[in-house]
């Protein structure tokens, strides 16, 4: 989009074709159904939907973004556009409780 490239991610455990955009160099994701504000996530509770996966998932996404994170655009609810990693870490932190 843009001027920007964006690499798609394989991020199942929602929904098994999952996935996130995520721009190295623009700082942007789109994360879709796997994180949203504030820690939330995904469902599991549906077809196709599997914790342990969701879990990889999130912490595969947290491998992959660095610090150059800027924003990030989930499928439901507001937009994160302050420290978005930090959400992305809470998402982690709920998803391993369940």
């Amino acid at each position: 989009m843009g001027d920007d490239a964006f690499e798609a991610l394989h991020t199942p455990g929602h929904k098994d074709d999952h996935l996130c955009f995520y721009s190295r160099g623009g700082g942007v994701l789109f994360a879709g159904d796997l994180v949203f504000a504030n820690g939330g996530f995904g469902r599991t509770d549906l077809p196709e939907g599997d914790r342990a996966t969701l879990v990889d998932s999130i912490e595969y996404l947290l491998e992959t973004v660095d610090g150059s994170l800027s924003a990030m655009y989930v499928g439901h609810g507001p937009a994160v556009e302050a420290n978005p990693q930090y959400h992305i870490e809470l998402a982690a932190q709920a998803a391993r409780m369940g």
